[in-house]
């Protein structure tokens, strides 16, 4: 009978690996409401079990019982599921193209790698190896891509919220992202410590790297990828202002008399001007509950607490413009003195709402004052 070196970490390493397994297996078998950025996920979750399965055989020396299990190997294919798992969180359609697959084929070179590589060499070391052997070479290029693609999903959703700039700190876009923006940061910089890690030891390890040297890592990282899979699975889903218009019932009479008492309020006490209003702010002015307010603008009028209130901002510029008050300042002064703080949604909201931008509708007003 084999006597396993049980101890705390082992123990906790191996709970991590059944909730990364649950909550993965979750995400890729739940039928109803199917969502593909579930599936890219979940295979995220499913793939880092497995490395930290085979992390936690070598612990408990159980690694001469299941060596073929270290020939297997799909570490490229994280970063790429995670790529596509924001594409589609973020962007309204995703169409798959023969470039988008390209970004699976290190993952599938590796696969392939790996298995003749162990095949030829029969039991290879996989843990315990010098820094120049190709599982060396891996854990770099695993590290390497991670960081690569941690970036672009951070990059991506920091311009999500440029785009949006959504003034609602309730909203639940941005809680989600901003959930997802710190985890995915947390777990690029736990993948840049390792590649620091890993050179150092390069240096003072005599050229030897055994895999258990980096357990603390593995453990942080199935913690950060378990909390990116409650988040998706707690959240029903991401609500993208891109995504999913739904049906909306004719409003109550209640609700449109609210929708007019409040729409009477913005223009009499000018909460607009405010460039930091919020839910929270214009709650706590009126006297009423944040959901109270958002359910009114959501049903009431169609429109979420930002584009209400960037409305009101637009009338305010165009009315500026139109009557020459705002004849000593820029455009960009009159855009900050009617309630916005960012140059490039107020450019944003305006071409949308006038169809023009701010300087195509001043030289317009200009024209036809001249002409008049």
């Amino acid at each position: 009978m084999v006597a396993l070196p049980i101890n705390i970490f082992n123990v906790f390493l191996l709970c991590l690996i059944v909730l990364e397994i649950v909550f993965g297996g979750l995400l890729l078998l739940k039928k109803q409401n199917f969502k593909p950025e579930n599936v890219f996920l979940g295979v995220v979750l499913l793939i880092f079990s497995f490395i930290h399965f085979k992390v936690l055989l070598i612990d408990l020396g159980l690694i001469d019982y299941l060596h073929w299990l270290f020939s297997l190997s799909f570490s490229l294919t994280i970063g790429s599921c995670l790529y596509f798992y924001m594409l589609h969180i973020t962007v309204k359609e995703v169409r798959f193209s023969k470039v988008k697959l390209l970004h699976f084929l290190p993952g599938l070179l590796e696969f392939l790698f790996f298995l003749i590589y162990s095949n030829k060499n029969g039991e290879v070391n996989f843990y315990n190896y010098r820094i120049s052997s190709p599982i060396a070479i891996l854990q770099i290029l695993f590290n390497s891509s991670l960081i690569i693609y941690c970036f672009y999903v951070f990059k991506r959703v920091s311009k999500y919220y440029k785009d949006i700039d959504s003034s609602d700190e309730n909203d639940e876009t941005f809680t989600n992202l901003r959930w997802l923006k710190g985890l995915v940061g947390a777990l690029s910089i736990i993948a840049s410590i390792w590649l620091l890690y890993f050179i150092a030891s390069y240096f003072f390890g005599n050229y030897y790297i055994h895999i258990l040297d980096f357990y603390l890592f593995y453990i942080v990282n199935a913690i950060l990828v378990i909390c990116i899979g409650v988040q998706a699975l707690w959240k029903e889903r991401y609500i993208l202002i891109e995504k999913n218009v739904r049906k909306r019932e004719v409003p109550s009479e209640e609700i449109i008399k609210i929708c007019a008492w409040l729409e009477a309020q913005m223009v009499e006490k000018s909460f607009y001007l405010n460039p930091l209003l919020n839910l929270n702010i214009l709650s706590k002015a009126l006297d009423i509950n944040t959901n109270m307010i958002s359910h009114v603008i959501n049903e009431g009028l169609n429109k979420n607490f930002k584009d209400f209130v960037n409305e009101y901002r637009i009338r305010e510029v165009v009315k500026k413009l139109s009557e020459d008050k705002g004849s000593n300042l820029t455009l960009l002064g009159i855009a900050f003195e009617c309630g916005f703080n960012s140059k490039s949604t107020f450019n944003r909201v305006f071409k949308k709402s006038t169809g023009k931008t701010p300087l195509e509708f001043k030289m317009n007003v200009e024209k036809l004052k001249i002409e008049g």
